[in-house]
C-alpha cells in the first residue's frame, strides 16, 4: 500500500513539473503588441560593418539604476525585453574597440527599439557617448497604435480627469459617456469606440491585467491620470498577449517609486460661471436662475509620491485622488405642475494606488500593487432618482526575468468589482400611501417614485 502510494506521488509530481515546464515556455514566447513593457534590440557591429559576437552589452534604467547584462549571440545580436517605459542608456564593449554608450533611449509600452552600435576601435576603457535619435518608424512590430507618455496624460487640461478620455487623442476613436451603455456606468466610465466599432467590446488591460467588464463592457476600475506611467491603445494587428476582441484595446501602465523622490499635489474648482452657457437652457430656466447656469460646483484634489526605501533595491509610490461634485437637475411636467422641481444631483470618486518595486537582480525584477477606487454617481430624472455606487479592489503582483535568450513574465491578478444600484429621495419626497409606502406615477414618458431599475446589485 505505501509502495503504490509513493509511485502515486512519484507519478503525480513528474506530471506536475511537465506542465509546469509547458506552461513556462508557453509564457515565454516573445508578444509585444499589448504587453506592459517594452524592448531594446540591436547589432553591434565594427567598422567595416562585420559583426561582433559576444560584445558586452549592458541596459540600465536611468530612474532606478537597474542594469542588465548580456552578450551578443554568434549573428552580433542582443535583445533585452520586460523593460518598463522609461528612459535609458545603452552601452556596448568590446575587446580592442572603445565602448560606445547610446544616452537617453526612450522606450515605451509594447515598442522595440532599435540600439544597434557601430564600434570604432581604440583602447579598451575608452567611452564614445552618443545621445540616440528618437525612433520614428518601429519596423519591428506590425502594430497599429498609439502611445500616450505620462507627461501627456498628467499635463493635458481635459475636463473630466477620466483616464480613457485620452483615447480621443489617437485617431480612429470616439468616446461616449458609460451610461448610454448601462445605469451602472453612470458619470464616472466612458465607452472607447474603436474604428468605428461601439466600444463595448474594446479590452482594457491595468499592468498586465484584464479589467473589462464581461457583462457590459467599458472597465470595472477607474485610476488616476496621476498614477499612469503610459498610456496605449493598439488599433489593429493585436498578437496572442491580449485578451480575445475584434476591436481595439487600452493597455495601461501605472508609475513607479525611484531613486529620487518626487511627489506632486494638485486642486482645482468649478462653478457655473467658469463655462459657457449650455445649448439646452430654455427661457423658462433663464428666468429661473436670473439669465445665469443652473447651480454646479466640483472640487478635485490629489497627489502622488514616490522614492526609494534602498537606491537601486526597492522603491514605493502612493496616489490618492477625490472629486465632489454637484450639479441641478430640473423636470418640467407640462399634465403635472406640481412635479415641476429643481433638486441637486450629488457625485463623487476616490481613487487610491499603492506599489512597490523590488530590483531582486540585475535580470530579476518583482512588483506589488493594491488599487482601490470608489464612485457615486445619480442618475434617472429629477422626481425618479436613482444613485449607483462602485466600488472595485484590483491587486496585481509581477515577475519578470530577463535573460540573454529567453525572457520570462508572470503576472497574477485579483479583481473585485461591486455595484449597487438604489433609489433614492433627494430634496423631493415620494407621495406615499397612508402605510408610507412610495407611490409610482407613470404617464406615457413621464414618471415619478422610485426608479424601476433600482434595486438591484453586482458582487
Amino acid at each position: 500500500m505505501n509502495l503504490k502510494l509513493v509511485r502515486w506521488v512519484s507519478g503525480f509530481f513528474r506530471a506536475l513539473g511537465i506542465a509546469v515546464l509547458l506552461l513556462s515556455m508557453t509564457l515565454s514566447r516573445p508578444g509585444w503588441a499589448q504587453t506592459p513593457t517594452g524592448a531594446i534590440e540591436g547589432e553591434i557591429t565594427d567598422p567595416s560593418g562585420a559583426v561582433i559576437p559576444g560584445a558586452k552589452v549592458t541596459v540600465t534604467e536611468l530612474a532606478t539604476g537597474r542594469s542588465v547584462t548580456l552578450t551578443t549571440s554568434a549573428e552580433g545580436r542582443f535583445v533585452v525585453r520586460n523593460l518598463l517605459p522609461g528612459v535609458y542608456k545603452v552601452t556596448a564593449e568590446a575587446a580592442g574597440f572603445a565602448a560606445k554608450t547610446l544616452e537617453k533611449v526612450s522606450v515605451s509600452s509594447g515598442a522595440v527599439v532599435n540600439a544597434s552600435m557601430k564600434l570604432e576601435l581604440g583602447k579598451t576603457g575608452e567611452i564614445i557617448s552618443v545621445v540616440a535619435e528618437a525612433v520614428t518608424v518601429d519596423t519591428a512590430r506590425q502594430t497599429v497604435d498609439s502611445v500616450i507618455t505620462g507627461t501627456e496624460v498628467r499635463n493635458l487640461p481635459y475636463f473630466s480627469r477620466n483616464f480613457l478620455d485620452m483615447a480621443a487623442l489617437a485617431p480612429g476613436t470616439w468616446i461616449r459617456d458609460g451610461g448610454s451603455i448601462d445605469p451602472t456606468k453612470e458619470f464616472a466610465y466612458r465607452v472607447v469606440g474603436v474604428v468605428g466599432r461601439s466600444g463595448t467590446a474594446t479590452r482594457v488591460q491595468i499592468d498586465g491585467i484584464d479589467v473589462t467588464d464581461e457583462t457590459v463592457g467599458t472597465t470595472v476600475a477607474n485610476f488616476s491620470p496621476e498614477a499612469i506611467n503610459e498610456f496605449q491603445l493598439t488599433r489593429s494587428s493585436l498578437d496572442p498577449s491580449t485578451s480575445f476582441t475584434s476591436s481595439g484595446a487600452i493597455n495601461i501602465i501605472t508609475r513607479t517609486g525611484g531613486n529620487e523622490i518626487h511627489g506632486n499635489w494638485f486642486w482645482d474648482y468649478y462653478n457655473q460661471d467658469m463655462g459657457a452657457r449650455p445649448h439646452y437652457l430654455t427661457r423658462k430656466d433663464l428666468e429661473e436662475f436670473n439669465g445665469s447656469n443652473p447651480p454646479f460646483k466640483r472640487n478635485r484634489t490629489g497627489g502622488t509620491i514616490g522614492g526609494p526605501f534602498k537606491k537601486d533595491k526597492l522603491f514605493w509610490l502612493v496616489n490618492w485622488e477625490r472629486h465632489y461634485q454637484t450639479e441641478l437637475r430640473t423636470s418640467r411636467v407640462p399634465e403635472f405642475p406640481q412635479l415641476n422641481i429643481s433638486q441637486s444631483w450629488p457625485a463623487g470618486l476616490r481613487f487610491t494606488d499603492h506599489r512597490l518595486d523590488w530590483n531582486i537582480t540585475s535580470n530579476t525584477r518583482f512588483f506589488g500593487k493594491f488599487h482601490h477606487d470608489w464612485n457615486l454617481a445619480t442618475g434617472g430624472s429629477a422626481v425618479s432618482p436613482f444613485q449607483t455606487i462602485n466600488w472595485t479592489n484590483l491587486v496585481t503582483f509581477g515577475l519578470d526575468h530577463t535573460g540573454p535568450r529567453m525572457t520570462h513574465t508572470y503576472h497574477f491578478g485579483y479583481v473585485n468589482f461591486n455595484n449597487r444600484i438604489e433609489s433614492q429621495e433627494l430634496k423631493y419626497k415620494f407621495l406615499r400611501t397612508p402605510q408610507g409606502i412610495p407611490y409610482y406615477l407613470g404617464v406615457g414618458p413621464y414618471a415619478a417614485g422610485p426608479n424601476s431599475l433600482a434595486p438591484q446589485a453586482t458582487y
